[in-house]
């Protein structure tokens, strides 16, 4: 009776949400996206689980500062640390989705809620920080194996899944999270009802 906890969910810049999305459905070869400080937690099993299934009709692009000085194999095309409008208006729009492996102990991965405010489904490692955001199999996919890893790839292989679940994923981000004006908004109710609590 002596405190309320009161979760505030952060939103996100507006301009994730205009990423135009449409390009997607005939763009081959499909182009997998890794947006990730290079750690070993962060890169979790990406290195074990995605050696086989990246080759010709499959790209992995990698994007994010090497803190760990790791070496990459030859299927990971990396691209250094990059900037977010670089990813909205390059790398986003034609990607077939976000992947994260990540072991790391996430808090709210801001990366994974940006791709799917922009349409992009995402498939992520089942940890807490990653099964808050995602509705398995219908706002993206958490894996536990490189088989589960590999079964998600081959369902958003097709572009009307890909669309499904991007369009599901961008839905859900916009109602649950919103952008920073949402956040704002949300402070001023918490502290309206304060305030009316307080003259009671």
């Amino acid at each position: 009776d002596l405190a309320e906890v009161q979760p505030v969910p952060f939103g996100v810049d507006a301009a994730w949400y205009s990423v135009e999305r449409r390009a997607v459905i005939n763009h081959l070869p499909q182009r997998w996206l890794v947006v990730s400080r290079l750690t070993h937690k962060k890169l979790g099993w990406l290195l074990a689980w995605g050696a086989s299934q990246f080759g010709s009709g499959r790209e992995l692009h990698l994007f994010g500062p090497n803190q760990d000085g790791l070496t990459l194999p030859e299927w990971i095309n990396y691209h250094g640390p990059t900037f977010p409008r670089d990813l909205r208006a390059q790398w986003f729009p034609n990607a077939a989705g976000l992947i994260t492996l990540s072991r790391h102990d996430e808090g709210r991965p801001q990366v994974v809620v940006e791709a799917m405010a922009a349409g992009l489904p995402v498939i992520a490692s089942d940890i807490p920080g990653h099964a808050d955001l995602i509705r398995h199999g219908q706002t993206g996919y958490l894996v536990r194996s490189a088989k589960e890893f590999s079964c998600a790839l081959e369902l958003l292989a097709s572009p009307r899944q890909r669309q499904e679940i991007g369009d599901n994923a961008r839905r859900w981000v916009t109602n649950e999270v919103g952008t920073w004006r949402d956040t704002a908004k949300r402070y001023h109710g918490l502290y309206e009802k304060l305030l009316n609590g307080s003259r009671s």
